[in-house]
């Protein structure tokens, strides 16, 4: 347990603090507040529910494998949540519109492959201090605001 908690950076408490700041903030307002309880009713709906549960069902199977092998520890938990969100459960939605889409499966997967690399680098290679994380959130709600 505690290589979960030496492998906690700045960036898990930003990414905790920002969560909390935007749940704070949709919660406040009433219209956000019932745009939020609709958002997780459709999220629970049994359709897409059940195969993200046979999903999490399956990575937990191979985690538990390769975890008697001693290829995988709790220091590996971070990174394997990430991979399970940004890669898995992504591909799961992204398969529904293969049939719609040109390029089919191969484009589907570069674009995949794109977001969880980049999401990876962010999450595990590259660590940045808290205060510029501050900062770029900062610079980004000036450089989105509306002239008055």
């Amino acid at each position: 347990m505690s290589d979960i908690w030496t492998s906690i950076t700045n960036r898990e408490i930003a990414a905790v603090f920002w969560f909390g700041v935007f749940l704070a903030v949709v919660l406040v307002g009433r219209d956000t507040r019932q745009g939020l309880a609709g958002v997780l009713r459709a999220f629970f709906n049994p359709i897409i529910v059940l195969p993200l549960t046979f999903a999490a069902i399956y990575a937990s199977g191979e985690i538990y494998v390769v975890g008697k092998f001693g290829w995988w520890s709790l220091a590996n938990l971070k990174t394997t949540v990430v991979w399970l969100v940004t890669f898995a459960f992504v591909t799961m939605f992204e398969v529904v519109s293969a049939k719609i889409r040109k390029g089919g499966l191969s484009r589907i997967t570069r674009e995949i492959l794109t977001v969880a690399t980049v999401l990876t680098f962010i999450t595990e290679l590259q660590s940045f201090p808290l205060v510029s994380a501050w900062q770029g959130c900062r610079a980004g709600h000036l450089a989105f605001q509306r002239p008055i």
